[in-house]
């Protein structure tokens, strides 16, 4: 209890001390003027539409994240995010995360240690972008000596951050394998609650192995903060400021990047202070800039805190209720992983593409199973389905090997591999499955071995191969 309270006075403090910052040195008549001549409409519930559709698309980019493990809608992915964000405004140090990773398990099914991920993955690629927004800002407009200190502890820790995420998307394995060998050397006993949580965290990450997709990600944080960048933008021309993107994407970018890092509830005093000193900068007067800071911060503290309370009232005790069932899971550590808060919807099955549909053709002995018509053609469809459900942490060698399997079929043939007649295309899966080089044997051996796996799990291709065996028992056999 003393603990709790002396971290509350710690936030307080901080917040007063921020405020107090701001205020120095500042008319208050010019400041209670600036508000009494303010306008508010159309633009402050403009600048809030747009920062509720960043929320919308916020609640995209988490679906999509997770899409590989769980199934999320985007109303209940949104539903997530507003939470995380109406917590952090109620209390100090952002365990409003804290509150976002637990609803999500309990929404998605994952695991604590995934949800962390995808929010440090979120946090990650919003200080990229706002990283971004605040260098092409930089060109145009000068920075204060505060700012370029900012810029360079946040280009510090987003590089060490950046680094650690490229090689948990890149190489997850080797990953894994090192933290297990270190865990098995150092913590023994504890080796495989580690190796678990290492391998939850990676899961995190498996929606950017594919660089289509990771652009996609990078694609709907670009609209998050531009739809927040609108916000800023549109609250200008209601001081009497001209509409200036430049100078809007400027005190977005500064002020956020100053605030990632935990602060007080709702960013009270460091917000302020930040955003006044953004404005400043751009040549905006000192008590101007500070109602500005003032009503800006209200645009987004108020919507959010009521939506999210909103959220939280319609789903009872959800929350309190994940919470309950993690101390459960931590008192039972060898319990399976696979017990989750609350029920998971699996992902339907993805459709087999061409090329995974002609893998599977060339992988598996169609000429000598005795199958036709129909029940040949759902085989192969099933295998596909199946080679296409690789684990994630199999699925970044796969694309790469088999980009480079595809460009070698253009090459030689001067087609696509799905445009080969059957046999050449069979005669050339095998050249690389048992062909001499060691590196085409590693790529295949995957694909044939689950092929082959899936293929002899189906019932039709069972059934002509009991008929095969049975065709070929000496006679005194079959009596």
């Amino acid at each position: 209890m003393l603990g709790r309270r002396a971290f509350w006075i710690a936030a307080t403090l901080v917040g007063l001390a921020f405020l107090a910052a701001a205020v120095s040195r500042l008319d208050l008549e010019a400041v209670l003027a600036g508000f009494r001549h303010a306008r508010i409409w159309p633009w402050v519930p403009l600048g809030i539409l747009g920062y509720l559709l960043g929320h919308r698309i916020r609640g995209r980019r988490l679906a999509r994240l997770v899409s590989r493990e769980a199934t999320l809608t985007t109303g209940s992915a949104t539903h997530v995010v507003v939470v995380g964000y109406a917590v952090n405004n109620l209390l100090p140090a952002r365990l409003g995360e804290l509150a976002r990773a637990w609803m999500l398990v309990e929404r998605s099914g994952l695991s604590v240690v995934q949800s962390l991920t995808v929010t440090l993955v979120e946090r990650l690629l919003d200080a990229f972008v706002l990283l971004a927004f605040f260098g092409v800002a930089t060109l145009m407009m000068p920075a204060s000596t505060l700012q370029i200190v900012e810029l360079r502890v946040a280009l510090g820790l987003l590089g060490i951050a950046t680094v650690a995420l490229g090689v948990g998307v890149l190489a997850p394995g080797p990953v894994l394998g090192l933290v297990s060998r270190a865990a098995n050397r150092w913590a023994p006993r504890a080796h495989d609650a580690i190796t678990r949580r290492a391998f939850a965290a990676l899961s995190g990450l498996a929606y950017l192995r594919r660089p289509r997709q990771a652009l996609e990600i990078l694609g709907l944080s670009v609209l998050v903060w531009s739809c927040e960048a609108s916000l800023y933008l549109l609250m200008l021309p209601a001081f009497g400021l001209a509409l200036k993107p430049v100078v809007a994407a400027f005190a977005m970018a500064s002020t956020n990047l100053a605030i990632l890092l935990p602060s007080t509830p709702g960013f009270i005093g460091p917000f302020h202070f930040f955003c006044m000193r953004a404005l400043v900068t751009a040549g905006t007067p000192r008590e101007v800039a500070f109602d500005y800071a003032v009503l800006l911060h209200a645009a987004f503290y108020v919507p959010i805190t009521v939506w999210g309370g909103a959220v939280l009232a319609s789903q009872g005790l959800s929350i309190g209720r994940a919470l309950a069932l993690s101390r459960v899971a931590r008192a039972l550590p060898a319990a399976s992983s696979a017990v989750t808060a609350a029920p998971w919807r699996a992902e339907p099955e993805p459709k087999p593409s061409r090329f995974m549909i002609a893998l599977a053709e060339a992988a598996i002995p169609l000429d000598a199973d005795g199958i036709s018509g129909e029940s040949r053609t759902a085989v192969v469809a099933e295998v596909a389905t199946f080679l296409g459900m690789l684990p994630t942490r199999l699925r970044f060698a796969f694309d790469a090997g088999f980009t480079a399997f595809r460009f070698a079929t253009r090459v030689r043939f001067l087609r696509g591999f799905c445009e080969l007649p059957g046999p050449r295309r069979s005669a050339w899966f095998e050249q690389w499955a048992y062909g001499n080089a060691a590196l085409g044997r590693s790529l295949f051996r995957a694909v044939r071995s689950t092929a082959l796996l899936a293929y002899y799990e189906q019932p039709a291709a069972r059934a002509a191969l009991d008929a095969s065996s049975a065709s070929m028992r000496p006679a005194h056999e079959t009596i």
